[in-house]
């Protein structure tokens, strides 16, 4: 964390296809932004496709903030697709995203719930 901006790198392995490489995702995305298809995936799916967002920052014992950040997250995030398999069936994504952070928790925590339900093949 730099002054009051958090950096925040996720990973995600989700079924070919269903993830924010796309519909038509093939080996040959290896690289590409998802920006675009993460974006599509979005307004096909809803807006909570790839989760819901919260935030919690504590800044002394009693003191904790909690809000949703789905909308800030998914506003700001800039992915490329990281590996694609396509005889297993899944595509990787890593991501980054800056969030502004109240001024200086002394711990925070950034969760995640998906309604992006992976399946086995």
């Amino acid at each position: 964390m730099v002054g009051n901006k958090a950096l925040l790198t996720i990973v995600t392995g989700l079924v070919l296809g269903e993830g924010p490489c796309g519909e038509r995702c093939s080996i040959s995305d290896v690289g590409r932004s998802t920006v675009t298809s993460r974006n599509h995936m979005l307004d096909m799916n809803g807006d909570v496709y790839f989760g819901n967002w919260t935030f919690k920052g504590y800044y002394t014992p009693r003191n904790t903030t909690y809000s949703v950040i789905t909308d800030e997250v998914s506003k700001r995030l800039l992915g490329e697709v990281a590996a694609v398999n396509v005889p297993l069936k899944w595509e990787q994504e890593i991501a980054e995203v800056v969030l502004d952070v109240a001024p200086y928790p002394t711990s925070m925590r950034v969760d995640t719930s998906t309604q992006c339900l992976v399946q086995p093949q």
